[in-house]
């Protein structure tokens, strides 16, 4: 008899929990991409929304452009004087939505226009 007999077993045991954890980080890792990818999504929709409000008073026209050329939804758009809101949903990829439920990730996001009166400026002294 050798030292290591029996020592098969806990070493699958072990492999096999290894794989496993490297599997859950990998679906963590991806989940929480696609949430960041959601959010900025978001905030670049409201930032286009906001910008329209000074252009042509049509914002959420403008945010659903946005959202339709980044792959996402607009859900809701929102606007009061120069303020806007938005809600965006993103599909997650199709191995994702197997894996981990819900079909879509779904973000938030305000922007808002300040005016700036340049009469109020006194000239830089050199």
């Amino acid at each position: 008899m050798t030292r290591d007999d029996g020592l098969a077993p806990l070493w699958l045991v072990g492999s096999i929990l290894v794989i496993f954890m490297a599997f859950i980080a990998t679906l963590l890792v991806a989940t929480s991409v696609m949430r960041s990818r959601t959010e900025s999504i978001a905030d670049l929709v409201a930032l286009a929304a906001a910008r329209e409000i000074v252009l042509s008073a049509r914002p959420c026209d403008a945010a659903m452009r946005i959202a339709t050329a980044n792959s996402a939804d607009l859900l809701n758009c929102q606007y009061s004087g120069s303020r806007v809101e938005v809600v965006v949903t993103l599909p997650k990829p199709q191995a994702l939505r197997r894996l981990v439920g819900k079909r879509k990730i779904r973000a938030a996001a305000a922007a808002e226009i300040y005016w700036v009166d340049e009469s109020n400026f006194s000239e830089i002294p050199e």
